[in-house]
């Protein structure tokens, strides 16, 4: 009786622990609309799209739509998925995946292992909110599908620039930065004669080269606050070495794809890098 009731309770935790494992969709082709709100028009250039993109670099790039997502977490969904279908090649673990839940309203950009230092989080936030969610709001869910992969594809080749939202964002920063940088500027050249304090010397020098930094850190790599701050300290850094480095005051300066259709994923393998977002 002890030995039933044991293999009872064996029997419910091995059910429990495979019926909590998510349900996915069957991997058919670069997209897979689940959800139906793609006409076949916008479905088969978005496929062609990826197609091309794939053919040209061998990255993959799939978006997925969904009703909902079973009442799981998107995050641990999408790096689920991506490792059940194996998107990406083996190996290389090129793939992402964009994936939609309607009834959920969320998106998200998974990315591969391999893909994770072009395609960073930050990055991939950006695209959602500038790219994804203004059209989603408006129920736009093609055109917000098309530009985010647009912009995944931009990032993954190093060509992405923000707009909209980032773009102002750009403006902001470089406005304020400008003024700064050319006060410093007035300084080190007409400021520096009635200073006779290295010290006060070294910090208008290094915060010149630091703001120079921190404009090109802030503005044009990934228009963040965190961005900027790190070029700042890394440009102030920078200009104390150069000056005082020789003792002189002056210096110069996993799986595979379970699909049954034509398509398949080539073995990459995710580990929950990417970023969600929600309408």
């Amino acid at each position: 009786m002890k030995k039933l009731f044991s293999l009872l309770l064996l029997w419910a935790a091995i059910f429990g622990i495979l019926s909590a494992s998510p349900s996915f969709p069957v991997l058919t082709d670069r997209v897979v609309d689940t959800a139906e709100i793609l006409t076949s028009h916008e479905k088969s250039t978005l496929i062609a799209k990826l197609k091309a993109h794939e053919t040209n670099t061998s990255n993959q790039i799939v978006v997925v739509t969904l009703t909902d997502l079973g009442g799981y977490d998107i995050a641990d969904y999408g790096y689920q998925l991506g490792r059940h279908w194996g998107i990406g090649q083996k190996g290389k673990d090129n793939g992402v995946l964009l994936i939609l839940s309607k009834n959920d309203r969320k998106v998200r950009i998974e990315v591969g292992y391999g893909l994770e230092g072009a395609l960073t989080d930050a990055r991939a936030h950006t695209i959602i909110q500038n790219e994804i969610l203004p059209n989603f709001k408006k129920q736009k869910f093609f055109q917000g599908l098309d530009q985010g992969a647009n912009a995944i594809i931009a990032s993954i080749n190093n060509e992405y620039r923000a707009s909209t939202k980032g773009s102002q964002s750009g403006n902001i920063w470089e406005s304020i930065l400008m003024v700064i940088m050319s006060l410093s500027t007035i300084l080190v050249l007409f400021g520096t004669s009635g200073i006779e304090n290295e010290l006060k010397k070294s910090l208008i020098g290094g915060s010149s080269m630091g703001l120079l930094m921190a404009i090109y850190m802030g503005i044009f790599v990934e228009q963040s606050f965190t961005d900027a701050w790190i070029g700042f300290v890394i440009g102030f850094l920078f200009f104390l070495v150069i000056t005082y480095g020789d003792d002189s005051t002056s210096g110069s300066y996993s799986g595979g794809s379970s699909s049954s259709g034509s398509f398949s994923g080539g073995g990459g393998s995710f580990g929950g890098g990417g970023a969600s977002g929600s309408w």
